[in-house]
């Protein structure tokens, strides 16, 4: 007989949150959760009485922030990339003057000197 599977399991080093859970919801706000497999996801978002999730999340993968919105109900959660949130973080990153996966790109666009 083959290796039997249970499942898969994620390790969790920190998970913390303020939530409060009321009649219209439930509020979690400075969601902090630590997956080292990931990384460090934070954010926060509700769960309204119909299971349906909104949340504004952003995961801290090498050194960049990739802002992501939690989107569906419960039973079926989307994860949903935000574009133009990583664009502007992106650009504001280079034009800050901080390292990031552009910041070799940038040196294309600039004028050619004169020899």
């Amino acid at each position: 007989m083959g290796e039997k599977k249970t499942g898969n399991d994620t390790e969790i080093k920190n998970f913390s949150s303020d939530v409060k859970v009321a009649p219209e919801g439930t509020q979690a706000n400075n969601i902090n959760l630590d997956v080292p497999a990931i990384g460090v996801l934070t954010g926060g978002g509700t769960v309204s009485p119909k299971n349906e999730l909104a949340f504004k999340m952003s995961a801290a993968v090498a050194g960049m922030g990739i802002p992501f919105s939690i989107e569906g109900t419960t039973a079926d959660p989307k994860f949903v990339p935000d574009v133009k949130g990583m664009a502007k973080g992106l650009v504001n990153g280079v034009l800050g003057g901080k390292s990031g996966p552009v910041e070799g790109l940038s040196g294309l666009f600039g004028k050619k000197k004169k020899q």
